[in-house]
């Protein structure tokens, strides 16, 4: 059996295991209780797909008054931004009004049922138990959408993973030699060719609607007390040291404790009998007040910590401004992405610009979105490259 064949039916069968095994376990835990991220993807893949063709390639944007004057790299840059804030919006969006409508509608259940039970309660003979017992077990409907949502999970990361392969290959002589079928014959290279130009914007599509979905379940506020609690904790574990062995510790506001650390070190020079080296007492000293000042610092930040949990949960509980937000945090985490996209897209384009390989074996360049990107970086990068090479020529 030649290598082609091989590597275009065992996949197939890894993914059935896959698609059964995830299954099973969907329907065991019911649909509220199982991640949703490979329906994301597959709901923001396809509504992708379908404003590729309506946006992009009919050029219904592009072709607008307002963009007749601009630059068609920048254009497309935007209607690709524009393209993929459609898609993650609106699958995200339906997603998480589907899930809070089902969880809210549990909670209406199982408040029935309880509210059922404590009226038997107070009827039925003292000891007796209740004639109604609340059951917290998934509903039906909810096991069949938990084995789907399990194995479109499972499917997206098996399939992600085998196409990752692909490209890596790709970038290969493989790809002209013992696969050299695969790539270019048949079904398989049919697949192929959608892949290669499809393949890298569907992973911008997941990465984005990944980073919009955590936006939206951590919240603003979550995001701003994680940011404040990390950098607070760096700067009181750190921040000391650093300014206790600087040379202007002793000078400025703060001038007390770059002394004291210096006293401490000669009252060790003293207590020694100059046994112990007084650069060394001031070393002790100065570790011993950054100590000090760690310990107060984490008590703060502890503190602060303790206060924006309180307020969190308080926001949490007013729904209007839990909503406002979360949709605060899925913009930022939105704007967040596309900057982590669009930087990766620069590293790739200077690798390409500088000759180090070639960019397009990993995506066609008719890449809706990459191309997008990788022309944006060449209208704002080339002239920066253009600028130092002249400067290194001068």
């Amino acid at each position: 059996m030649e290598i082609g064949t091989v590597t275009a039916t065992l996949p197939l069968y890894v993914l059935g295991l896959v698609a059964v095994v995830s299954c099973v376990f969907g329907t065991v835990k019911s649909f509220t209780k199982v991640k949703h991220n490979g329906l994301v993807w597959a709901a923001a893949s396809g509504i992708f797909l379908i404003l590729v063709k309506l946006l992009i390639e009919n050029r219904a944007l592009a072709s607008l008054p307002v963009f007749r004057s601009w630059q068609p790299n920048v254009v497309n840059f935007i209607v690709a931004i524009v393209v993929i804030a459609l898609s993650v919006f609106l699958s995200v969006g339906t997603f998480a009004t589907v899930r809070l409508a089902l969880s809210a509608s549990k909670n209406r259940r199982l408040a029935r049922v309880a509210e059922k039970v404590a009226e038997e309660d107070g009827e039925n003979v003292v000891g007796e138990p209740p004639l109604t017992v609340v059951d917290d077990s998934p509903h039906p409907i909810g096991r069949i959408f938990g084995g789907v949502a399990a194995t479109f999970n499972a499917l997206s990361v098996a399939i992600a993973l085998f196409v990752l392969v692909l490209l890596v290959l790709h970038a290969t002589p493989l790809k002209e030699g013992a696969l050299a079928d695969f790539y270019t014959q048949g079904a398989t290279g049919a697949a192929w060719s959608f892949l290669h130009k499809y393949a890298l914007d569907l992973f911008v599509i997941a990465y984005v609607a990944f980073m919009v979905r955590k936006g939206f379940e951590i919240g603003f506020l979550e995001v701003l007390r994680r940011t404040i609690v990390f950098v607070g904790a760096c700067i009181v574990l750190v921040g000391p040291f650093l300014w206790l062995f600087s040379p202007r510790s002793a000078e400025g506001t703060f001038a007390f404790w770059g002394n004291f650390g210096e006293a401490i070190g000669a009252w060790l020079f003293g207590a020694t009998d100059g046994t112990m080296p007084l650069a060394v007492g001031v070393i002790i000293g100065k570790i011993a007040i950054g100590c000090l000042l760690a310990a107060v610092g984490c008590v703060l930040v502890v503190s602060v910590n303790w206060l924006m949990k309180r307020f969190v949960c308080f926001v949490g509980d007013v729904k209007a401004l839990s909503v406002a937000e979360r949709i605060l945090a899925t913009a930022i985490f939105f704007i967040f992405a596309l900057s982590v996209v669009f930087v990766l897209s620069a590293i790739f384009y200077a690798f390409h610009y500088y000759g180090v390989f070639d960019i397009h074996v990993f995506f066609a360049p008719s890449s809706p979105l990459n191309s997008a990107f990788f022309g944006a970086c060449e209208q704002w990068l080339n002239p920066i490259f253009e600028q130092v090479a002249r400067l290194l020529g001068s």
